[in-house]
């Protein structure tokens, strides 16, 4: 029963206008600053991909899913109810659960999925694929009076520790798979190259404590799920993927998780004056990914290492392939 939690996505809180464009997905809503959302969360048809989505897949092989926060409108206040923002997740979104939005905490969305799992977990019928979302490791900048970027990125944390352990308690643990990948690098700072990133894998028959070096894209992630439910390959990008053969053991340990609590005040908030307080409050974090994150990232390296520490600089990896025949003079064979 794989699931995917998904540790930072992209949308916005966002209410339906009075007069929107005709559209069966409703990709046309408006938010906070813009009256059109993010492209490629059903904001655009062209952002489609040919094959469909993930859970069109699902739905054409029987597999059931339910997201959670992933490709959702919000209404105007918190406590209104989701509404799915394509075709394909209609009837299958999680309600009370908010997709893209900073200012509604993470710890909130792990209480409204907590509510739907707990009666899952008494009841039965846990849809095979979950896609679930956390997304305030984007974090604000040094927004004034908003929280840190630290403290936005332990309130993601606890939150997703806190859905391990309890699905590790839970009837659903000895077949479960958690799968978690961040929406993005953005670009940042890294000794390799400033797009890689980081994914975690929990579940019974996963290796704990090891670390797997091995080169992975998003896309190995879609794989696997694929081929534990025996589906078949959407694009040449999953087919050719490399797996993720080499995390999983042969024999489950069905120790459950604890999680650990958070050590940073989640209530932490940025001080007056704080580097690059002025450019923040400019940025537009209503919705996902629209700030310049090569400043962004600056900023946030100050506010973790303090304004003393220069930023590494930027890395970008690659390989170059020459084609054709070489020169006669040339020594390579």
């Amino acid at each position: 029963m794989p699931w995917r939690v998904s540790s930072c996505c992209s949308t916005t809180r966002i209410a339906t206008p009075t007069a929107a464009p005709t559209d069966t997905t409703g990709a046309w809503a408006r938010s906070r600053t813009t009256t059109c959302i993010y492209d490629y969360e059903g904001g655009n048809s062209l952002a489609y991909p040919h094959a469909g989505y993930l859970w069109d897949l699902c739905a054409r092989h029987g597999i059931t899913y339910r997201s959670y926060g992933e490709f959702v409108f919000n209404g105007p206040n918190s406590d209104d109810t989701v509404r799915a923002g394509i075709e394909g997740l209609i009837g299958h979104v999680a309600p009370h659960y908010l997709g893209y939005d900073t200012h509604y905490s993470d710890i909130d969305r792990y209480r409204a999925w907590l509510e739907e799992f707990d009666r899952y977990d008494r009841d039965g019928a846990l849809p095979q694929l979950s896609i679930i979302r956390l997304p305030n490791d984007h974090t604000e900048g040094t927004c004034t009076d908003r929280p840190t970027p630290r403290a936005h990125m332990a309130e993601n944390d606890l939150a997703l520790g806190l859905m391990l352990e309890r699905i590790s308690h839970s009837r659903y643990w000895k077949d479960a798979l958690i799968l978690v990948i961040e929406d993005d690098a953005a670009n940042g700072q890294d000794h390799v190259d400033g797009h890689r990133t980081v994914a975690l894998a929990a579940g019974p028959y996963v290796k704990r404590g090891q670390v797997d070096s091995g080169l992975y894209t998003s896309c190995s992630v879609l794989r696997c799920i694929e081929d534990i439910f025996g589906l078949p390959s959407m694009t040449q990008f999953d087919a050719r993927a490399n797996g993720l053969e080499g995390i999983f053991r042969s024999k489950p340990d069905l120790r459950p998780y604890t999680h650990r609590p958070a050590r940073i005040d989640l209530e932490e908030k940025n001080l007056a004056g704080a580097f690059g307080q002025a450019e923040s409050d400019a940025m537009n974090f209503a919705i996902a990914d629209v700030v310049p994150y090569d400043r962004l990232n600056v900023i946030l390296w100050h506010s973790a290492r303090g304004t003393e520490a220069s930023p590494p600089p930027v890395v970008r990896s690659g390989f170059a392939l020459r084609l054709g025949s070489p020169a006669p003079d040339d020594d390579d064979h």
